[in-house]
């Protein structure tokens, strides 16, 4: 489980892959990296939210499997 805060953290040369043409200008980071950024604990409920649905889902496949 994910603890507020543990949300890697890329050093601004990597985080988009983007540069502003050559001048090395730090580059253009997605809105949605930005809220990520900004706020790691939404990733972590979004991850809380979705672990039972894909438990159930494993829980299906295994079943069928068994069969």
């Amino acid at each position: 489980m994910l603890a507020k805060g543990s949300v890697v953290k890329k050093s601004p040369s990597s985080s988009s892959g983007k540069q502003d043409d050559n001048n090395g200008n730090v580059p253009e980071v997605s809105a949605r990296e930005k809220l990520l950024n900004d706020q790691p604990e939404l990733l972590q409920q979004f991850g809380m939210d979705l672990l039972p649905v894909l438990i159930q889902v494993g829980q299906f496949f295994s079943g069928l499997c068994s069969v």
